[in-house]
């Protein structure tokens, strides 16, 4: 019968010892010389256990993908091919890939680099088994193969029809002074402070961390407490400041209480002291003509104003503003369909005030 060995990295770390049975036998129990007696192989027992799946390298490599030979000290005895790896050079210069080859005596091992963080060359590296997935895509997988077919989450969140509605406690352009944890806001249009360069943006306040940012993909909506009020984002920037306090989102859902006003055929002038925030129009012209004059959007009380105007029955009814301001680049607008709906908006323009229609 062959005498079973067992090969164990050296505890002191120059290499591998041998073990046989012929190592325990008698005396050779009891033998203290490197590689020998029972107590250097408990020693080096424990320390191929410990550095199983851990192992460091003097080899010289840049950060970049593809097939790497690493020299490996002694350990790493828990790497196998197909072992998802870490090559790290610092806690935040790091390769990720797969071993593709390991060879103990000869001590190397080669890593097929997948993805990194991090640059130029460097000589002195920790190697490390880790848990995650050993085949690393970068390019977005397909909706058809188990993935999102984006590289955002806002993109992931278009692609699968999921619109979310975002509770802020308000819209706000600058933060405010001490935000509880987990305050949260939509950012107006002159953003300050933290909230520069997040305009239309939902701002989350985390304890100890800070603000972070989240954009908004068309179709979400968020509910603002303070007023009561839903907001629509659109990628459309129609109108700025005004009641809306960002130039993206708009209201959702008007209050519909007294601001119905119900007209005829014939001309219908608006001036300044009708106007609501809310406002609805019910035109109903049965097949006759009608006309809607909007006082001029520079007019005191006017910029912030939304009318929402209702064709309900046949008819031709033309929108126009009073002084020849245009509407969407048109000096008058037409709606001629029953049953539609436009809204209108006076909102600032260039230091004035224009009126839009959506």
């Amino acid at each position: 019968m062959p005498d079973p060995s067992v090969q164990l990295a050296s505890a002191d770390g120059t290499g591998f010892n041998t073990y046989t049975l012929a190592s325990f036998t008698g005396r050779n129990y009891a033998k203290t010389a490197e590689g020998q007696g029972w107590y250097n192989a408990m020693l080096d027992a424990l320390y191929t256990l410990r550095n199983a799946w851990a192992t460091t390298s003097s080899s010289s490599h840049s950060f970049t993908v593809g097939s790497k030979v690493f020299n490996i000290a002694a350990g790493g005895f828990g790497f196998a091919v197909g072992s998802p790896v870490r090559v790290a050079k610092s806690a935040t210069e790091v390769m990720d890939g797969t071993v593709t080859a390991v060879d103990f005596p000869a001590q190397t091992m080669t890593i097929d680099v997948l993805s990194v963080t991090g640059s130029g060359s460097h000589a002195s590296w920790s190697i490390t088994q880790m848990n995650f997935v050993s085949t690393i895509v970068s390019t977005p997988v397909s909706i058809a193969n188990g993935g999102t077919a984006a590289t955002t989450a806002a993109g992931a969140r278009t692609n699968f029809d999921l619109f979310r509605t975002y509770k802020v406690l308000s819209i706000l352009s600058t933060p405010p002074g001490s935000p509880a944890d987990q305050a949260r806001h939509l950012v107006g249009d002159a953003p300050t402070g933290a909230y520069v360069g997040h305009e239309n943006e939902i701002a989350t306040f985390t304890t100890g961390v800070g603000w972070a940012f989240i954009t908004a993909i068309e179709g979400e909506s968020a509910y603002d407490v303070a007023v009561d009020r839903a907001y629509l984002y659109t990628d459309t920037e129609l109108f700025t400041g005004g009641l809306w306090g960002d130039s993206k989102w708009r209201h959702s859902t008007p209050q519909i209480t007294s601001d119905v006003l119900a007209i005829g055929t014939g001309v219908t002038t608006l001036v300044s002291s009708q106007l609501t925030p809310d406002m609805i129009i019910r035109a109903a012209l049965d097949g006759g003509v009608g006309t809607i004059n909007l006082p001029s959007p520079s007019g005191s009380g006017v910029l912030g104003s939304r009318i929402l105007v209702l064709l309900s029955t046949t008819g031709t009814l033309t929108v126009q503003v009073t002084g020849a301001t245009t509407i969407n680049g048109s000096l008058t607008q037409v709606i001629s369909t029953q049953y539609t709906t436009k809204e209108f908006f006076a909102a600032e323009s260039g230091g004035g005030g224009k009126w839009y229609m959506r």
